[in-house]
């Protein structure tokens, strides 16, 4: 995961953007998620490099300002895709819970109109951009809260911000 979510992309961005600048103006759009706006026990590693790829195209962005080069980092939250099947997540409450999941078609339309418009992030869809304000600027308890909470209902909410409690299995070795 780090060598696809950091290292490759880092080294192909590396790669096209001396061309871009030089002929002053093209367009890179990087794939982060909802994930990199909090932390993600269990998917501790997923989330840390959705961070990085954020804090990347936002850091990269800057650094190309009036170069004609634009960043687009697209942040969607759970989409309609193979992902879910192939992390075994396709029973928890972030794919059949009480928010409705993205297409993949239209979390590529917006992107896509994003990256054209030179945005520098897009977080698709309302309750994704609501999510993503309230995790990036809560107090720091909200994964304590989704992993201790004394109440199956309120972990059953959380852990459709949260993730899907006993996912990624870093630090047990499984």
């Amino acid at each position: 995961m780090l060598q696809v979510n950091v290292i490759a992309l880092t080294e192909l961005t590396r790669l096209v953007l001396p061309q871009m600048v030089a002929r002053k103006r093209g367009k890179v759009m990087l794939l982060a998620s909802l994930a990199a706006f909090q932390p993600g026990p269990g998917m501790a590693v997923y989330y840390a490099t959705k961070s990085f790829v954020l804090s990347f195209g936002r850091a990269i962005g800057h650094e190309l300002r009036g170069t004609g080069v634009t960043i687009t980092t697209l942040c969607p939250g759970a989409t309609t895709s193979e992902f879910a099947q192939v992390a075994n997540m396709q029973g928890s409450a972030l794919f059949k819970g009480p928010v409705p999941v993205m297409t993949a078609a239209e979390v590529a339309r917006q992107g896509y109109a994003a990256l054209k418009a030179g945005r520098p992030q897009i977080i698709t869809g309302l309750i994704n951009r609501i999510t993503a304000f309230s995790t990036f600027h809560a107090d720091g308890n909200l994964v304590d809260d989704c992993r201790s909470s004394k109440s199956p209902r309120k972990r059953a909410v959380m852990s459709s911000w949260c993730g899907s409690p006993g996912l990624g299995r870093m630090a047990s070795g499984r």
